[in-house]
This record gives structure tokens, sequence and C-alpha cells, in this order.
């Protein structure tokens, strides 16, 4: 997985996907929610994968991604209810008020990823802990880039998930996280 987003994601991208892995760990550890955390690394890193050109398509990036997780998923022997658990924390993971009432790896990449993007369940974790989580894997530029990445998304897909975010301001909530970049 780490391979598969290093190799299509810019630094920015998947310096998040990492964090999101450890703050959904880290969270998933402050609220006792028992945890695969094979299921939640691969899930936390594949995420944003169709955020890249090579999995960008038709409709939400959410579900391009969850499907592409999956598909992957399953050609490296992840199979059935394991594989679906990886879709279903991709597919869902914007997706506020359904993803934290699911199983602890599809809440857990929604909290995680939360976290890192506009400081969702910040209260959670111990400011050093945010601190080193994001001074070991750099943000490199996040604030500036990701917006851009949901603009586009918004713009061209004008029906899809993250465009109703970002209808109702996401780009500002990333721009006012807890983060300095």
């Amino acid at each position: 997985a780490s391979t598969l987003a290093r190799g299509c994601e810019p630094d920015f991208l998947f310096n998040h996907s990492v964090r999101t892995y450890l703050f959904g760990r880290a969270i998933g550890k402050h609220l006792n929610l028992g945890v695969d955390p094979e299921l939640l690394y691969v899930a936390s890193m594949l995420h944003d994968l169709a955020l890249t050109p090579d999995y960008d398509g038709e409709g939400s990036f959410e579900v391009n991604g969850a499907r592409a997780a999956r598909d992957w998923a399953i050609r490296h022997g992840v199979v059935g209810e394991r594989a679906d658990r990886i879709h279903e924390a991709i597919a869902l993971h914007t997706a506020v008020g359904i993803a934290d009432k699911m199983e602890a790896e599809v809440r857990l990449v929604h909290f995680g990823a939360g976290m890192d993007v506009i400081g969702f369940h910040r209260e959670d974790l111990a400011t050093e802990t945010r601190e080193l989580i994001a001074g070991t894997w750099p943000r490199a530029g996040f604030k500036a880039e990701f917006p851009r990445l949901i603009e586009d998304q918004a713009a061209r897909k004008p029906d899809c998930h993250i465009a109703g975010h970002y209808g109702l301001g996401f780009n500002d909530k990333i721009a006012g996280a807890p983060f300095a970049d």
C-alpha cells in the first residue's frame, strides 16, 4: 500500500496518508477502540488514491479510490470482509455523521483524515502527539495544495460528495486547521 501510494501521490498527499494512519491509531487508542492495524493502515494509505490522475474518474473520488483500493487488496490476498472493510473505510472517509457510527477502521480513517485536514478530534490527542506526528511526517505545503485538489474535484464533478463539502466552506476549514502548514 505504501509503494502504491508513494508511486502516485505527491509528498504532501503521501505524508497526509501516513498522518491519517498515525492520527487514527492514536485516536483509536484514546477511545479504546479495538482495530485491525493492517486494515487501518491500508485504508489510510490509499484513502486519497483517486485524487491522483492515475485513479481519478467520473464520480466521487472517495468511491473511485475505494474500488481501486479494494481491487488492489484482493490482488494482494486480502479477501472477503477484510477487502470490503478497506473499501468501506475509504468510500466513507468524508461521510460526516455516517463514518463515525461504523466499524473501528472506518471510524478511524474518518477521524485520522479529519484530524489532519481540519483538526477534527484534536481534543482527543495531546498537543505533543499532534506535533510529533506532524513533525515526523511534514505537511509539505498541505494547506495550499490540498484545497486545490478539492476545488478541482468540485469544479469537474459538481454532483460528487466532496463538492457538497466544498460548497459549505470546506477549504476555509482546511485553512483554519490547527497546523502551521
